[in-house]
């Protein structure tokens, strides 16, 4: 199995957070298999049990690197390849992908526009200035915006509106996963789905990475009218953007529902 350099540590990284929060050997194995399923590959429940045992054996109940992790009888180092791959997808494509399954039917067209920078400086400099964040939002939304609609005047006017709106910024994952269930709660009367359904989702993106350092942050931009430059009716007020600090990345996120 070929995996890239660069990948390396954010896989390691998923795959370790998600070995230290599972608490159940089937969810574990049933988790692995669902994420496997193109590939084939899993682990049985009585490995899974191995891994919580091992990691439950530590200081700290808590697996601190792989080496601890391919140690577990009935893995290695073949079967911790196989296991990384299995969290390959980046946070916003295993999103979108969970909200499609159960949440949100074919009806809901949910996208995302995510820039990914190869330096870290250059990310530094964006996301630790509000003014330079949204300069940057605006660019993007304004390119976004040309390429659907083409419509140069609507596009250039979109990415100046972005840049004056209120930037509502959640540090924490748990008050942003609820705001980000709430825009999506608030599109339509009939209300598809439970809070409690789509709050789990949101929890889950904004809490991907289980270190501080690579933490996820929501902004949205309030009163940013998506209407007609980003997407068409039904549409929600307010733009999301999510900081991923884990894949250096910037995301946009745009929803409308075709009643």
């Amino acid at each position: 199995m070929d995996i890239r350099n660069d990948l390396l540590p954010a896989m390691e990284r998923r795959l370790l957070g998600f070995l230290n929060r599972i608490d159940n050997a089937t969810a574990l194995s049933e988790a692995i298999r669902d994420r496997n399923q193109n590939s084939g590959t899993g682990i049985g429940e009585k490995v899974a049990e191995r891994i919580l045992k091992a990691r439950n054996d530590l200081p700290g109940r808590h697996f601190q690197n792989l080496k601890q992790v391919e140690a577990v009888p009935g893995l290695g180092k073949d079967k911790i390849l196989d296991l990384m791959h299995a969290f390959k997808k980046p946070a916003a494509q295993a999103f979108r992908s969970s909200m499609y399954n159960g949440v949100i039917l074919n009806n809901w067209e949910l996208e995302y526009f995510t820039s990914i920078f190869e330096n870290e400086a250059a990310f530094q400099e964006i996301i630790d200035s509000k003014s330079s964040l949204a300069e940057f939002v605006g660019d993007q939304v304004e390119q976004i915006s040309l390429e659907r609609y083409s419509n140069s005047k609507a596009a250039e006017l979109a990415g100046e509106l972005v840049e004056r709106c209120y930037d509502e910024y959640f540090p924490d994952s748990h008050f942003g996963a609820y705001a980000l269930a709430l825009w999506f709660y608030q599109f339509d009367a009939d209300n598809w789905f439970s809070f409690e359904r789509v709050l789990k989702e949101t929890e889950k993106y904004l809490n991907f990475y289980p270190e501080w350092e690579d933490r996820l942050e929501l902004h949205l931009y309030k009163g940013f009218d998506n209407t007609g430059v980003l997407v068409d009716p039904v549409t929600q007020v307010d733009l999301p953007v999510v900081i991923n600090r884990g894949e250096r990345a910037i995301t946009i996120w745009t929803c409308q529902l075709n009643d």
